[in-house]
């Protein structure tokens, strides 16, 4: 909060009492003066200001606090530290307090160095979206009313596709600051949690009709309808990646699974990484939601291969990532669904030339892998088809590689239903 309020707290008069600090003069008579009624009502006002803006900040570490699994760093190690730190558009913070003000305010420490990043939030059930991130400082708490009991989830919206992976481009939140009296009440208990991995069609890029945010994406929707089933989520999602791209502009952010010349190339894969400083695999080196033993997702969602088939990506290079990484993940997490999703405008070659060749290969190396690991019954290929592609190319839907909200929106529903169907 503005630490200016707080240079009032000296000179506030002592409750019960109405005679002002010395430094403001008595009026000159048992009358008051205009001017002297207009100075007590401005200490009062200062009073009450002063009172408003005391601050309580709940930590990151505080058991007031909840972050989506799989997406955040902090310190050495996940957990530590006075920070965390996301890259990924799509991540969220959620926070539960109470406060006896009446007119309660609450900021949250939360900045990005790289311009052009944005949160949204939801407080006590009210969205307030699209919110610039500052390079230093904080964001007051919009549409924040009355005294009790308060929650709030904020969602990573959008940033620049670039310098992303090296936490030059990344949310850092240090916590939230809230009214002086306001406690800490427990955030809710974690749940089983569905892991979403994907490309810019994942992250939001241009699905709120040309400009890029992860709340009218397909996978935010995807997330909402699973907290609504009993799970949490996390999307882990960079624009122009792939099972072999690597992702962001400059190329910056690894590949999924990356192959060269039929070999797997660990320092270029991200499948088993938060970020370039922080391993997504607990000692056992299982997934970790949290970075501790039994955490692992109950389904992984990936959703890659338009960004090969948009390149020309080398086939076999492709088909043995999807056969390889399918394998490290059923290792790191032995009991997890795997749903290998086809992408959904993939089939239409008006805006996929190449799509074809690469429908197969996702086919081949989704049927190579179970061709070696006939046991595996939880790793499935999810597969739309050709119509649901159709429907995507026509302008209603946004007409491109990219489906605008209204893409988005019809694309949601069908890929919940099959993963709940999976994994219920």
């Amino acid at each position: 909060m503005n630490r200016k309020y707080q240079t009032f707290r000296a000179e506030r008069l002592e409750l019960g009492s109405l005679d002002p600090p010395s430094s403001v003069p008595r009026p000159s008579s048992s009358v008051l003066r205009p001017s002297s009624i207009l100075r007590l009502v401005l200490l009062l006002l200062l009073l009450a200001t002063s009172q408003a803006f005391a601050i309580v900040t709940l930590g990151v570490n505080s058991g007031a606090v909840r972050f989506s699994p799989a997406n955040w760093s902090g310190g050495a190690e996940r957990g530590g530290g006075v920070s965390r730190v996301t890259w990924n558009n799509g991540a969220w913070c959620e926070w539960r307090w109470t406060t006896p003000a009446d007119h309660p305010a609450a900021e949250l420490e939360i900045t990005n160095r790289t311009p052009g990043s944005a949160i949204s939030y939801f407080v006590d059930g009210t969205l307030v979206d699209d919110v610039s991130v500052p390079a230093a400082g904080s964001i007051p708490i919009q549409s924040l009313s009355g005294s009790g009991r308060h929650s709030l989830i904020v969602y990573t919206r959008n940033s620049q596709q670039r310098a992303r992976w090296s936490d030059e481009n990344a949310f850092v939140v240090s916590g939230l600051m809230v009214d002086d009296g306001a406690t800490a009440l427990p955030a809710p208990a974690r749940r089983p949690w569905v892991f979403i991995v994907g490309d810019s069609i994942t992250e939001g890029i241009l699905a709120a009709n040309g400009a890029d945010s992860n709340l009218a994406d397909y996978s935010f929707l995807v997330g909402q309808g699973l907290r609504a089933a009993g799970y949490d989520y996390s999307v882990s999602a960079c624009g122009y990646s792939g099972w072999i791209r690597p992702g962001d502009a400059a190329g910056d952010v690894p590949a999924y699974f990356a192959v060269h010349d039929g070999k797997y190339v660990e320092r270029e894969s991200r499948w088993d990484k938060i970020d370039a400083r922080t391993s997504l695999l607990d000692a056992r080196h299982h997934l970790s939601g949290y970075g501790g033993k039994g955490e692992e997702p109950a389904a992984i969602v990936i959703n890659y291969m338009a960004n090969e088939a948009l390149s020309g990506a080398n086939l076999a290079d492709t088909r043995e990532s999807v056969m390889g990484c399918l394998a490290a993940l059923r290792h790191a997490a032995p009991n997890a669904w795997i749903l290998v999703l086809m992408p959904p405008g993939l089939y239409d070659t008006h805006v996929y030339r190449r799509g074809p060749a690469y429908v197969s290969v996702l086919k081949n190396g989704v049927g190579n892998y179970h061709a070696a690991h006939r046991s595996d019954r939880k790793t499935v290929l999810i597969d739309l088809g050709p119509a649901v592609a159709h429907a995507l190319a026509s302008p209603l839907y946004g007409g491109g590689v990219h489906p605008n909200a209204a893409g988005h929106a019809f694309l949601a529903p069908l890929v919940l239903q099959a993963i709940l169907r999976c994994i219920r």
